[in-house]
């Protein structure tokens, strides 16, 4: 296989086990690992996984495996001493034992890092009374001692401003979840609290931010060839590190479903029990975008690549229609100075709507890609970052123009929503989603 020929990519450097019930013995088992994954999602504070660890010595039968055990991994290039990943998981539960042989057993575990399991030994009822951003900071450094980087946010704050909010007994990060769902830019684009492998903070970042960011390897896009693939024993090193092994597009252009979703077009209504106004918005994916273009998070040279502008029905096109209606009550003032968690006045009322429009054109077209990763560690490259890729058509005739050789929808730039890392006989590989909004000519 052409993966088993490239040069080693990483050594596992330290790896073991610890548990209280151990007190300060730690069991290693840097050789034993088999298989390594690691999951990061723009959905999900934190980082899950799977490791599979050859037992020939009955290991896990002797230290009376419970699911409060905690693996510890620590991994450098194979080149250099620096240390690339240094990571804490507790081992959730025994996914599965196969015996590989008379005295050798293959175990495999879930895992999830340790402080999204303790997590869940605590619920919270407390008041906040600061803006979004401020409060999630507050919560994951005082109840989960993780802090917080709001660098990846447009001008480091949200739209909703200052609110008070009450945790009605809920863990901490069901908390944070529930302030990211309110949350959003001035345009409406949702915002996520996410982790990454390159560091142990967690992430605070706007899809504003993202998609106006500089692929991390746009001199050196990703490529997909049947040719190139086949014969990648054959490449020097740079050129299989940048080589697409898998491309799989499924479930795409579903606009059925988008439409029903209110995706296109749709009716926000918004009711004050306070002062008894009832507003009534129309909203439309044409001119959320255009406002993004505006705005400069898209650029104006690109074509949207999310609805058909030229469908219509009855001499009006798909987004005039209103394909989905939603109400909201809320009282005003319900803290004098200061808005509640609902609370919605101006334009905050239809940037709810808007989120859950951008999110569904986001996730309409969703691409695998799985490709070395090597240039993910090199560059830190992470969920929420942009990548570019270049596809070619599968046909065999000559192509002058660049715009002609390449699969438009496969390739140009994309936003990186989520990550596997799979780490097996010192091969780095990654397997990618991406999507997009927009896509621009290729030159």
């Amino acid at each position: 296989m052409a993966d088993a020929k490239r040069n080693q990519q990483y050594t596992i450097t330290e790896a073991f086990i610890s548990a209280d019930r151990f007190g300060e013995k730690d069991i290693d088992i840097t050789r034993l690992i088999y298989e390594l994954s690691i999951y990061e999602s723009l959905d999900k504070p934190y980082l899950t996984g799977a490791v599979a660890v050859v037992d020939d010595k009955g290991l896990f039968g002797t230290i009376n495996f419970k699911g409060t055990e905690f693996l510890t991994v620590r991994m450098s290039p194979a080149t250099g001493d620096e240390t690339i990943l240094d990571k804490t998981f507790a081992m959730t539960k025994q996914v599965e034992s196969v015996r590989a042989s008379n005295d050798t057993d293959v175990v495999l575990f879930h895992l999830v890092e340790s402080h999204a399991y303790f997590n869940s030994l605590r619920t919270l009822s407390r008041a906040y009374t600061s803006s979004i951003e401020k409060i999630i900071t507050q919560i994951c450094t005082g109840e989960l001692q993780k802090s917080v980087d709001l660098s990846y946010l447009t001008e480091q704050t949200t739209a909703q401003g200052v609110r008070k909010f009450i945790v009605p007994f809920i863990t901490p990060l069901d908390a944070c979840s529930m302030l990211v769902d309110r949350a959003t830019t001035s345009h409406g684009s949702p915002v996520y609290l996410y982790a990454s492998i390159h560091d142990n903070n967690l992430r605070l970042g706007d899809l504003d931010k993202m998609l106006s960011q500089t692929p991390f390897n746009e001199d050196a896009p990703f490529l997909f060839s049947q040719a190139k693939t086949s014969a990648t024993s054959e490449l020097d090193e740079f050129s299989k590190s940048m080589t697409v092994d898998e491309y799989v597009r499924k479930e795409q252009e579903d606009t059925y479903y988008q439409l029903q979703q209110g995706g296109i077009g749709a009716s926000y209504a918004n009711t004050d029990l306070g002062t008894g106004i009832t507003l009534n918005s129309h909203v439309s994916i044409k001119n959320i975008l255009k406002d993004l273009v505006n705005s400069g998070v898209l650029s104006e040279r690109d074509t949207q690549v999310v609805w058909d502008e030229q469908l219509k029905y009855l001499g009006k096109t798909s987004d005039e229609y209103d394909s989905r209606f939603t109400h909201q009550v809320n009282s005003s003032l319900t803290y004098n100075q200061f808005k509640s968690y609902h609370d919605a006045s101006g334009n905050d009322i239809l940037l709810k709507i808007r989120k859950q429009i951008i999110e569904q054109a986001l996730y309409k077209n969703v691409i695998k890609y799985t490709v070395p990763g090597t240039a993910f560690f090199l560059a830190k490259a992470t969920v929420g970052d942009m990548c570019r890729f270049r596809v070619l058509k599968n046909i065999s005739q000559e192509k002058s123009n660049t715009s002609e050789l390449y699969d438009e929808k496969g390739s140009g730039n994309f936003l990186i929503y989520a990550l596997r890392h799979t780490f097996r006989d010192t091969q780095h590989t990654v397997s990618m989603e991406a999507c997009r909004l927009n896509r621009r000519e290729l030159l």
